[in-house]
This record gives C-alpha cells, sequence and structure tokens, in this order.
C-alpha cells in the first residue's frame, strides 16, 4: 500500500460530509508526524488492585479504559492469556494471585477503545502495548493467529496503524521510518497503533525473526542495541535515566518509545521526580505511569516532542480537545 501523498488527506477531512470521514480543522495535519509528539499513558491499563493489600507492586487501580482516554490518556498496556479451548483472550496481571481487570476479555478491552474512538475521531493515534503472558508452547503460532484475528475482530485495518501502511512501498519499515518517520497525524487521526511487547518467541515467529511483519496488524517491540533490524520501529525503554543512551539513539531513527515515570514505594507505585524530569526531557513519545493525575506540562494534554517537533508545532495543533 502505498502512503497517502502529504496533505491530500488532511485536507480532504476538511469540510467533508455525508458518509465520509468526519470532519475536523488541523492546519498542521500534513506537516506534524506521529514521532513530533508526547503523550501520557497508562501501565497494565486495565489492573485493579487486589483487596486485601497483598504487595505494594500491585497496589494501584486504574480508571475505565475510556475513562483514562476521557482524561488524555493515549497510550495502553494489555497482558493477555489464551483461554484454554483456544476460542480468545483474557485480560489479567497473573491468574489466580492478581486477577483483578476493567474488562476481563481481550475483545472488551478492544471495543471500549474502539467506541471511544468512534465518538471521538479527532484524536491523535492511540497506541497499544500487548504483552502475551503464556509461554509460546502453550499456543504457538496459531495463538498468534488468534490474536491477530480478534485484534482485527473490532479494529479494522482502515482504523489501525498497520506496518504496511508505514512501510509503504519501501523495502523494510526501518528504510521507511529513516526518512521522514511515521506518516503525517493528518493520515493517522482516530486511528490506533497495537505492538506486541514481548522480546521472546512469541516476537521471533510473529515477526519472522526480525524480517517481516507483511500482513501483520502489529508491531514488534524492538530491543535496546538492536535498532537497526528491518522491523524495527517500537522500543519500550522502562528506565529513562538508565535508557537514555537507548532512547536518544531510537528518537533519531524515528522509532517511537515508551518508557515510565513511577519509582516503587512501600505503598505502591509513585511519581519519581527524576525519572519524570528524565523522561519529559528525553523525548520519549509516551510517558507510562500508575498515577492517572499525572501531568505533561504545556500539554493539552498531548504536547510537542522537546526533541524532534518542528518549531511551528503547538499543543493543539497536535490534539485539540475542542475538536474531541
Amino acid at each position: 500500500m502505498l502512503r497517502i501523498e502529504r496533505g491530500l488527506f488532511a485536507l480532504a477531512l476538511i469540510g467533508c460530509s455525508g458518509g465520509g470521514e468526519p470532519s475536523f480543522d488541523y492546519p498542521l495535519d500534513d506537516e506534524l508526524r506521529f514521532q513530533h509528539l508526547q503523550a501520557r499513558g497508562t501501565h497494565n491499563s486495565y489492573h485493579i488492585a487486589p483487596d486485601p493489600f497483598v504487595l505494594p507492586d500491585w497496589n494501584y487501580t486504574h480508571s475505565d479504559l475510556d475513562v483514562q482516554l476521557d482524561g488524555g490518556m493515549r497510550q495502553f498496556e494489555l497482558d493477555v492469556y489464551l483461554r484454554g479451548d483456544l476460542t480468545g483472550f483474557d485480560v489479567m496481571h497473573i491468574v489466580n494471585i492478581d486477577p483483578g481487570t476493567t474488562c476481563a476479555l481481550f475483545a472488551d478491552c478492544l471495543r471500549v477503545l474502539k467506541d471511544w474512538s468512534d465518538d471521538h475521531r479527532a484524536h491523535h493515534p492511540i497506541a497499544v502495548m500487548i504483552e502475551m503472558k503464556d509461554t509460546f508452547s502453550s499456543g504457538g503460532v496459531e495463538s498468534l493467529e488468534l490474536l491477530d484475528a480478534e485484534l482485527r475482530s473490532v479494529w479494522p485495518d482502515d482504523r489501525l496503524v498497520t506496518p504496511d501502511f508505514v512501510r509503504g512501498d519501501a523495502a523494510t519499515l526501518r528504510e521507511a521510518l529513516a526518512g521522514d518517520g511515521w506518516p503525517t497525524l493528518g493520515e493517522l487521526r482516530g486511528k490506533a497503533m497495537f505492538w506486541l511487547h514481548n522480546r521472546d518467541e512469541h516476537r521471533e515467529a510473529y515477526n519472522n525473526n526480525n524480517t517481516s511483519l507483511e500482513g501483520r496488524p502489529m508491531f514488534t517491540n524492538a530491543s535496546a542495541g538492536q535498532l537497526d533490524t528491518a522491523v524495527a520501529a517500537v522500543l519500550a525503554a522502562d528506565n529513562p535515566i538508565a535508557g537514555a543512551a537507548d532512547i536518544a539513539e531510537a528518537i533519531a531513527a524515528n522509532i517511537l518509545v515508551r518508557t515510565r515515570t513511577d519509582v516503587l514505594g512501600d505503598e505502591g507505585y509513585e511519581i519519581d521526580p527524576p525519572a519524570l524530569e528524565a523522561a519529559l526531557a528525553s523525548g520519549a513519545h509516551f510517558l507510562s505511569t500508575d498515577i492517572e493525575s499525572l501531568e505533561i506540562p504545556e500539554g493539552a494534554p498531548t504536547r510537542c516532542n522537546p526533541i524532534n517537533a518542528p518549531t511551528a508545532c503547538t499543543p493543539i495543533a497536535v490534539e485539540d480537545p475542542d475538536q474531541l
């Protein structure tokens, strides 16, 4: 699939009516690209803390996904377990020990995100990390195919930012991103991107040993120090201080980065000021937290990326709450 020419998509949206795409006005949508923003997100976005208290590691409860979206969160993380009858996936942290979740079925979590997106099509792209918690031997390649099918049953390809769309007519994703980077926000509004968070046999089977994501709806997590593979497009670097060099390398290569802002205390996770400061300054695209009240300075609530955004960028050019 060829990438849409710069500006054509954004211009087509302005003033359109009838049964076509929704109409909204973002004058910089043919200039700003996905890598030019910095947004908030949540870690284990479905999680409900056990009651009674068990461990500080598990002592956090998130709002429903659509409530988080209303609050400006644009990056999420879902842990999935293949059901024994191979009919789909459950969402939880740890089976029987820490199972609390706001949406027990993967398909239900997807529908909450999709329903919100349907009602707020002017949003910038939503990013969702998916971690398969079962061992690869429990489902193998069949489980990956089932995961893709379940994702596409709720989010059709025309509402997904897929690897094929980003690659366009380039030979590889890496080649496509090495140029201008990701598609423009005008091409991506109202869409979601998903990436497989695993760095194990699931990833190697999903992306053909780091060579191709052709036909897949999801990206795969790159490994720090190995950002030159054909499919390298997204990176999770949890520690913005220890991982500063990896984040900088990724951003220079137009790879999207998720990092975290919290530290574990005696009662649970809390904002770590040095980590937050480092994350903000690093230009990591998604700042993940268990503290939903976290705000990004100068964000609306998403802001222009401090490392690579064009000088003309403004927070409301990335996403304007009045147009949602």
